[in-house]
């Protein structure tokens, strides 16, 4: 606004005062007021769009994997740890003994054995091969390319993954892709696994031959190759790999009275081995099997 303007309207609002014409002093004072320019409204706090549910799974992974630092990946180097399981060796970085990593054995994973060979690529497959009859064995089903490493693992994914399975729960509405498959998947990344293991996407150690399909399954794979049990029983002390290899520990050894339930049939048993085997003949398992003709 220029001087100009200034003086004409103090000379108005001064003639409408000493006219007692108020009303119009307050429709003038109105008007220029409207014409003032805006100024940013400062708020205390700041308006951020609200979070999709992508985008919250992607923090919490973002904060639960931290990215491996270089200070880390050259301790790694140093005791000759495979790059394709760094980010498993800094995620378990606390259980660790460093020093006594000088040694290098690493731990065969199948129970009862107690065979030791020091830490380079692919130093247990003669072990497991020779000793434990691991090899390669493809899945023979229609539409299916699993390659299983052992035969305890083929039966592992016949009877899981083209047996009758856990009939479907209500929230399971994907269904396979590949006709001959019965299949169905309560969300996507569910079902991107199962389509995995149709299309043999799998992990691999890189001491022996095993593969699986989760990520999860070779953390607790790895965790047996480095004699790992972070899992306690609070109870008597023992310690496990897995969370829910404790979990049957505790329902088998602390938890008098509770029973095992079939989750087909809801029939109880009081020893686990009893609920184990009725759940490969409960009638109610195999009713919700679709037939492909």
């Amino acid at each position: 606004m220029t001087t100009g303007e200034k003086n004409i309207e103090n000379y108005l609002r001064k003639y409408l005062k000493s006219t007692k014409r108020i009303r119009t002093l307050e429709v003038l004072e109105q008007s220029i007021e409207a014409e003032k320019p805006k100024k940013p409204i400062s708020l205390s706090f700041k308006i951020e769009k609200p979070e999709t549910k992508k985008n919250i799974t992607k923090r919490k992974n973002d904060k639960t994997k931290e990215k491996v630092p270089e200070e880390f990946k050259r301790l790694a180097h140093r005791f000759g740890l495979p790059k394709e399981h760094l980010q498993f060796f800094y995620d378990n970085r606390e259980s660790f003994h460093w020093e006594s990593m000088e040694k290098k054995d690493i731990h065969c994973t199948e129970p009862s054995c107690n065979f030791l060979e020091k830490m380079i690529n692919k130093s247990l497959v003669s072990h497991m091969i020779n000793e434990h009859q691991y090899t390669d064995i493809p899945c023979t089903k229609t539409d299916c390319n699993y390659i299983a490493c052992s035969q305890k693992a083929l039966n592992g994914h016949l009877r899981s993954f083209h047996g009758p399975g856990r009939k479907p729960s209500a929230n399971q509405m994907l269904n396979c892709k590949f006709s001959s498959c019965n299949y169905v998947a309560p969300s996507k990344s569910v079902l991107g696994e199962h389509h995995n293991i149709h299309e043999n996407r799998v992990f691999s150690c890189a001491f022996c031959p095993y593969r699986c399909i989760q990520r999860k399954s070779m953390s607790i794979h790895m965790k047996k190759h480095f004699n790992i049990r972070d899992h306690v029983c609070h109870e008597c002390g023992a310690r496990f790999n897995a969370t829910g290899v404790l979990r049957t520990h505790i329902s088998i050894k602390h938890t008098a009275g509770a029973g095992f339930e079939c989750v087909y049939c809801n029939k109880t048993f009081s020893k686990i081995s009893d609920q184990r085997a009725h759940g490969r003949t409960c009638s109610e398992r195999f009713k919700h099997i679709r037939i492909h003709l």
